[in-house]
């Protein structure tokens, strides 16, 4: 808790994860405060709204495991009512642009499915399936799955048993390809780059505890031996 309430995105997480016990206990939003727009249909036991505070907290901040979770909250409610694809895209979106190769994927196949609709069909599939490509090779869109990717657009997709999606000509266009291919690595980048400053700051953080450790081992023997003399 006191973690989440410092700006930790992970302590945020994993607050949300254990909070399910004090689901009947009064919970009122730490500043700084953020509305609650989720429906309490699409997380039912979460009474008081403390699970849905912080897992929204930390996604619309930009946290991949947040915004993933969030996702499939909207896309399957609890109460098995209608999902809310609007929602679910947005979520899957920031998820998938935060490195989270799954949701990529879950981004671009919605597309293909048309759940999706905040782009066209194909610029969906395209940007996401081979931004999910690059997560995957470290940067590296290949020509295999780009081939892939393209027979996929030009026979037919089988989503389900029951549900099969006709080829679209529009999508096998060069220019639409090469479009999908510059703006996954635009995507991926960008990703890269803030990923990059966190894991510098990390290790900056983790380089300053470590100078303090022959600091705290001292005084924890010297508690120790006061200890004894009592």
């Amino acid at each position: 808790m006191r973690s989440a309430l410092a700006g930790h995105l992970p302590g945020m997480y994993a607050t949300f994860m254990i909070s399910e016990g004090r689901a009947k206990m009064s919970f009122p939003p730490p500043t700084p405060h953020v509305e609650v727009t989720m429906p309490i249909r699409f997380m039912q036991r979460d009474v008081n709204g403390e699970r849905r505070y912080w897992l929204t907290r930390a996604a619309d901040a930009g946290y991949w495991k947040a915004a993933g979770f969030l996702a499939e909250c909207y896309i399957e409610p609890e109460n098995n009512g209608e999902p809310d694809y609007v929602q679910a895209e947005r979520y899957a979106t920031i998820s998938a642009e935060n490195g989270f190769r799954g949701e990529a994927l879950r981004v671009a196949y919605s597309y293909l499915e048309g759940k999706f609709n905040k782009m066209n069909r194909c610029e969906g599939s395209y940007n996401y399936v081979f931004l999910a490509d690059r997560i995957h090779n470290n940067g590296i869109l290949t020509g295999q799955d780009k081939d892939t990717e393209i027979r996929t657009m030009k026979g037919e997709i089988k989503v389900s048993k029951d549900q099969i999606i006709s080829g679209n000509e529009a999508c096998l266009k060069d220019e639409v390809i090469a479009a999908g291919v510059a703006e996954s690595k635009r995507l991926y980048d960008a990703w890269k780059t803030r990923d990059d400053e966190a894991e510098r700051q990390k290790k900056g953080l983790y380089d300053k505890a470590k100078a303090r450790i022959p600091e705290v081992k001292a005084a924890y023997e010297k508690a120790v031996q006061a200890d004894k003399k009592k």
